[in-house]
């Protein structure tokens, strides 16, 4: 069995006596869906109408948010409840608290909550366009559609295509119609939306969703999340090592495609890798964009987040076969597996609560997720191997990045207006003060939510409340308030002291945010917003003390989400983000800038920057606009699966701008090809940083002469690139 190879203890002290030799094998991964039956009674309407809202009213107050539904059972005897997320060993206890010894209760499991049904309503209301009735059905756990037979079809495929999910017709659909005055002579039930509610699963039967038992070329692996390529080809991630490139993988002795862009090659010389992961596929269609938890419930996957050191996350492994959470304690952990030469770059390093294992041999390619409020996971990483109380993890965005992959995702509960895909902005602290603060927001309606806003639904940010962690920073916010305009400054001066701005329950937004963040620990911050009708901000960047503003003034734009990030180096943001490059003549501090750049960049979309570092984050596209008379720039970029552009394209003159590259297709610049000329031009210099390789060396060149950097022919993509010139 493969072994990892401990981590250096000059570099992790205060884990030294956790991190001793690791001795377990690789791991993998098997989960299971669960479905729930729909039971055979009806709502009824026997029962004393006090009897019934005295028994729901109890059975809300006991369940809380995992309440469904109550009806009377079909002999009139009893009292069903429906509740999510229902356990076998606590069925007993539940019904005996709610019964209260009122009337007998049964408890049935569903796998969806009421607010999941209620917020899919909206979507399928939304995708028939009124041309139909949506029923909620509780009791069952589904929604039926009722409409005329002629508009089956089209009503059938426009479900389909917003839900992500294949609704049920005919006779499937037929047995969940049963809801009284829904239906007329003239509608028909041509549709219903299930939701998980399927034939009862194994880890080891179809439909293939993360968490599924995988046999694989080297025994048994598991099925990670489910991603999609540009071409709309879906694949799951798993574990690189489970076996090379073209290997079959199968599920309860059924193919389901085989292994490619394996980026741990089993064989082979390649000393570094940026992560244990590869795909196979394509999938059968029917593959699920959910975790499987136990035998009532599967947990949806709605987006995914960079992992950050402190973050709760948890796991399900298919031997372990118990959700288990802990924290990341490491980032960016390099680290080879015992006995093997390669060594991943890019671990995320996991310690389990109370030390005890939370994952075992045969886990490899379990899910790492953050569970979010509602309950939905979002995705973190890929399980590469561990031991006791640790696991290393591959992260899933780094992952998606190198296959050339996204991820498909299940609607959000917590988009319950606007765009049902709605994405939650994860605080995404740098560094060692990446537990500086907690931050929540309160979000339209959403309420408090553990997120520094949304975006994707047009929902405006209505109050932020910041908690101090250390004693050591300090953070102060002044918000610009719809129809209000600025309010007071509110500073946070302790461990645990938290302090709040904007209003709740006014429906009045925060346009604008000044920030100040100061301590000894803070080096510097970077801050930006995300503005309706707008979208991303350019990235500003504040050392220890200074004040800095986001959003707008004066324009009636609400902020929908800011994105805050902290670092104890005062240089970090200059090295990570190098902004505008100013071109100079002479004296560098007080010439003029020669040109204006800007790049479009793998996520972040266009930034007035000339890309990143140390964020795994593509170089899509440059556009540079001439702001001098006597200084002319030249461009070509050679870009993946599409080669060297037909040559260099040049600015003409004054205001003037170019573009190379591509946006919208997820292709990287991998080379460069750049000319400078011009009356104020004597000679420039420039150079590329390349993904697993770093900054390249610096290449100069006479005015008039071109120069090339990055690589071409090894499908690595420029991340970022510098330039200067002298006249």
């Amino acid at each position: 069995m493969n072994q990892l190879i401990p981590p250096v203890k000059a570099h992790f002290t205060a884990l030294s006596s956790a991190l001793a030799l690791l001795s377990t094998a690789l791991i993998g991964f098997v989960g299971a869906a669960t479905a729930v039956a729909v039971p055979a009674e009806q709502p009824g309407t026997a029962a004393p109408v006090y009897l019934a809202d005295a028994m729901a009213a109890r059975a809300k107050q006991v369940l809380g948010n995992r309440f469904i539904d109550l009806w009377l059972t079909s002999d009139n005897t009893r009292y069903a409840v429906a509740v999510a997320q229902l356990a076998n060993s606590e069925k007993a206890s539940l019904a005996s608290e709610i019964s209260e010894g009122l009337a007998p209760v049964d408890l049935v499991s569903r796998s969806v909550t009421r607010n999941q049904l209620d917020t899919l309503a909206v979507v399928v209301d939304k995708a028939v366009g009124g041309q139909a009735v949506v029923s909620v059905r509780y009791d069952a756990g589904v929604l039926v559609v009722f409409s005329p037979p002629a508009d089956t079809a089209a009503l059938t495929a426009a479900i389909a295509k917003a839900t992500g999910q294949t609704p049920l017709t005919g006779a499937a659909a037929t047995k969940f119609s049963g809801v009284p005055g829904a239906a007329t002579s003239s509608q028909a039930a041509i549709a219903v939306v299930p939701l998980e509610i399927k034939a009862t699963e194994g880890q080891e039967a179809a439909p293939l969703r993360a968490g599924k038992k995988l046999v694989t070329p080297t025994g048994a692996c598991t099925s990670a999340f489910l991603v999609q390529k540009a071409s709309g080809q879906r694949f799951s991630l798993t574990a690189g090592h489970c076996g090379d490139n073209g290997g079959s993988i199968s599920l309860g002795g059924v193919g389901v495609g085989q292994i490619s862009d394996d980026k741990y090659p089993n064989t082979g010389s390649q000393t570094r890798v940026p992560v244990d992961a590869a795909l196979f596929g394509p999938v059968p269609a029917n593959a699920q964009p959910s975790i499987f938890i136990n035998s009532s419930f599967n947990r949806p996957v709605i987006g995914s987040v960079d992992p950050t050191p402190g973050m709760r996350v948890c796991t399900r492994g298919a031997v372990r076969q118990v959700e288990y959470c802990g924290q990341v304690t490491l980032i960016n952990y390099a680290a080879p597996y015992a006995g093997k030469t390669i060594t991943v770059e890019h671990f995320i390093y996991v310690t389990w609560n109370n030390g005890a294992p939370g994952v075992q041999p045969g886990d490899s390619g379990s899910p790492l997720y953050m569970v979010n409020e509602a309950n939905e996971a979002i995705a973190v990483g890929i399980l590469g191997g561990g031991s006791g109380s640790f696991a290393v993890y591959s992260p899933v965005n780094l992952a998606m990045q190198v296959t050339g992959t996204s991820l498909v995702t299940s609607p959000s509960t917590l988009a319950l207006s606007g765009s049902p895909f709605v994405s939650l902005v994860q605080p995404q602290p740098q560094s060692v003060v990446g537990n500086a603060f907690s931050i929540r927001t309160h979000v339209q309606d959403f309420g408090w939510i553990p997120a520094q806003g949304t975006t994707g639904g047009g929902l405006q940010l209505e109050a932020i409340e910041v908690t101090q962690l250390m004693d050591d920073v300090e953070i102060c916010l002044r918000p610009h308030l719809a129809e209000e305009g600025w309010k007071a400054q509110q500073c946070t001066n302790r461990s645990g002291n938290a302090v709040t701005v904007g209003t709740v329950g006014q429906g009045r937004a925060v346009e604008a945010l000044e920030i100040t963040v100061k301590g000894l620990r803070i080096g510097s911050a970077a801050v930006r917003a995300h503005v309706r009708n707008v979208g991303w901000q350019t990235w500003q960047t504040i050392t220890r003390g200074a004040t800095i503003q986001i959003g707008t003034t004066g324009r009636s734009l609400p902020i929908e989400a800011f994105d805050l990030r902290l670092t104890e180096d005062p240089k970090y943001w200059e090295q990570k983000y190098p902004g505008l490059i100013k071109l100079n003549t002479g004296n560098e501090s007080s010439s003029p800038t020669a040109f204006k750049i800007e790049s479009h960049l793998q996520d972040y979309g266009w930034l007035a920057t000339t890309g990143t570092t140390g964020e795994v984050r593509r170089l899509e596209a440059i556009k540079v606009t001439q702001l001098r008379s006597d200084a002319v720039i030249c461009l070509r970029a050679h870009v993946s699966d599409q080669g060297w552009e037909p040559g260099l394209t040049c600015t003409q003159g004054v205001n003037t701008s170019i573009t190379v590259g591509t946006t919208g297709k997820s292709r990287a610049i991998e080379a460069l090809q750049i000319s400078i000329r011009g009356a104020g031009v004597q000679d420039f210099k420039v150079a590329a940083h390349v993904s697993n390789v770093g900054w390249q060396s610096d290449q100069s060149a006479n005015s008039g002469a071109t120069l090339t950097i990055g690589t071409t022919g090894r499908s690595l993509a420029m991340e970022a690139f510098r330039l200067s010139l002298r006249g």
